[in-house]
């Protein structure tokens, strides 16, 4: 990131052989290409209920018991206002539950906006541990009992960590996207699963016992 950062202010000395004369080289890193994980490491965005890249602070998300997954639901918001699925009357044909949020998120840059989040930060690399009278005391992670509210938006500070792009990069606010996912991964997962359930291949399938029950639920 220091090369990078030098890159960007400075440059370097190049010699271009065909004009046989020298020049200042400037480069810079305008979007990364990851895998999901990949991205939430770069962007320091915390998993699970506020892992939409989109939303951001404005995630909504349901809990499947059964399954014991998240799940981003409500994004009929984001279809036209007179388009007939934002209808109340529709309801019925998704989960008879009415949109908690009627608008989409607001169109801002992503990179200011992330500055603007992640502010007063302060994050220590390294597992936690918590010590009482020479003792090391284990955590346990809280089980999912029940199904949690759905529909909630998440906190209003979705990252645990302010990324080192904006602490180097000056330019890093100003990019409405900066990190991008890995489409052909995406696309390999999404096909999979549809052609599994499609034609019911036992190891590729996601409809299942578990699956059945929450769409009970």
């Amino acid at each position: 990131m220091e090369d990078m950062k030098i890159l960007w202010e400075k440059g370097v000395n190049m010699m271009d052989a065909s004009r046989k004369e020298y020049f200042t080289l400037k480069a810079i890193i305008f979007v990364t290409i990851t895998d999901y994980p990949g991205l939430f490491s770069l962007s320091g965005q915390i998993k699970g209920k506020s892992g939409c890249v989109v939303c951001i602070d404005g995630t909504c998300y349901t809990y499947l018991s059964a399954s014991k997954k998240l799940v981003y639901m409500r994004h009929r918001r984001f279809l036209d206002k007179k388009h007939r699925y934002r209808h109340p009357s529709m309801n019925q044909f998704f989960d008879n539950q009415a949109e908690p949020q009627t608008v989409e998120p607001k169109k801002t840059s992503y990179g200011q906006k992330v500055v603007d989040i992640v502010k007063g930060i302060n994050f220590e690399f390294g597992k936690k541990k918590k010590v009482e009278q020479g003792e090391t005391i284990t955590t346990k992670k809280r089980k999912r009992g029940t199904m949690e509210e759905e529909g909630k938006p998440t906190p209003a500070v979705p990252f645990k960590k302010q990324s080192c792009f904006f602490k180097y990069l000056s330019y890093w606010k100003e990019l409405d996207t900066p990190h991008a996912i890995d489409c052909m991964h995406l696309e390999k997962n999404v096909f999979e699963s549809t052609i599994g359930v499609l034609l019911d291949i036992k190891t590729k399938t996601k409809d299942g016992l578990k699956s059945r029950v929450d769409l009970v639920n």
